[in-house]
């Protein structure tokens, strides 16, 4: 019940469900932040439900 939207400028949003997808995405973010192309601000979220879909989940992080 949040008035707060999943994208924000300047951040890149990643929405996936299971937390076997977490790890894989994260792997990749460590990888990103190493190059200088995204910053360490990792957010971790749950998105609110929607029809027919429940359990989503997403990784938020600015951009460098």
């Amino acid at each position: 019940d949040s008035t707060e939207r999943i994208t924000c400028p300047g951040k890149i949003t990643i929405v996936y469900f299971g937390m076997e997808n977490q790890k894989e995405y994260l792997e990749y973010i460590a990888k990103l932040q190493k190059k200088g192309v995204l910053q360490s601000d990792i957010e971790f979220l749950k998105v609110e439900d929607l029809q027919g879909i429940t359990g989503l989940l997403a990784l938020r992080v600015s951009l460098a």
